[in-house]
Formats: C-alpha cells, structure tokens, sequence
C-alpha cells in the first residue's frame, strides 16, 4: 500500500509540533483572558505607560548625525564592538541628559557637548576584561557605523531613560 514508509517519522515529528504549539497557543490565550480579567478586578494597580517621548524630537530628527558622531569619537579609543555599543549609548544617555532640553541644531558647540559627554563616559569605569578597551578581543568594528546603528542606539537610550524615569519616585 504504501511505499514512502521512511516519511512516516517525518509525519509525526510534523503533527508533534503542530500538537505542541497548538497547546501553547491555547494556553497563552487563556492566559492572557486571565490576566485581563485580573486586570479588570484590580484597576487601582495597574499603571499606565507614559507614551511621551523620553528623548527630545529634535534629537530624534538628528539622531544619524548624533550617533554617527558619538561612534566617531568613541571609536578611537574602543576596540571591542560590544563595547563600542555600550559606550556610546551611555554617552548618547549622559548628551541627551545634560544637552537635549537645548538642542536645536547639531552645531559646533554641540559637537563639543557630545565629545565631551563621550569622553565622560570613557574616564568612567568601563567594566572591561583586562581593565582597558578592546579586552574581549571581539571583532573590530568599522570606520563607519553599520546599517541600523543610530536606530539601535537610539531605541537603547529611549529605553534607558524610560527605565531610569520609572525608577526615580515622583514628587
């Protein structure tokens, strides 16, 4: 009757894994149903997310050249790609901290600000194997920040701050 006798465990493993996920789904949907109902039941506990923009638009509308220039000047000194990362978005958190109620264009005088908001971050405790930059041995990053980067570093610093702002007590 049947010939293709080696599919039978491919047919199996296929119906496992729709068994498996199915379960899953069904299970995170009554989950969510409980939450929702636990949610209605408590409405004094639940705390609404602030959807305001943590980091200024005027930042945001510069952000590439921000970026771009905070990964410049940072890439002098790290060697470590991971590094690299943390340490720029720190410095861009510290600019955006200290500059970014006043930014209105990415002048010379902000240049400095982020050059000295980066270098702030550089005297700091990097928390580096080896105590020094490039101590992981992680592959060198670019000249040029790659493809994605200022978005990725601008979504960290969004987060951080918010983060940070969920955690100060309000007055």
């Amino acid at each position: 009757m049947f010939k293709e006798f080696f599919l039978i465990p491919h047919g199996m493993f296929l119906h496992t894994c729709f068994m498996i996920n199915h379960k899953r789904a069904v299970s995170a949907a009554a989950l969510a149903r409980k939450r929702a109902a636990w949610e209605n039941e408590h409405p004094d506990q639940i705390k609404a997310v602030d959807r305001s923009l943590p980091v200024p638009q005027k930042v945001r509308d510069r952000a590439t050249e921000l970026v771009s220039a905070a990964y410049a000047h940072v890439r002098k000194h790290i060697a470590d790609r991971e590094t690299l990362y943390r340490i720029v978005t720190k410095a861009m958190v510290d600019y955006v901290d200290r500059f970014g109620a006043s930014f209105k264009t990415f002048d010379e005088d902000q240049q400095s600000h982020l050059s000295e908001s980066c270098d702030r971050i550089l005297a700091g405790p990097l928390n580096l194997p080896g105590g020094k930059p490039g101590g992981s041995g992680k592959e060198l990053p670019a000249d040029r920040p790659p493809p994605g980067f200022p978005r990725e570093i601008l979504d960290a610093v969004d987060q951080t701050i918010r983060i940070a702002q969920s955690l100060s007590p309000r007055h």
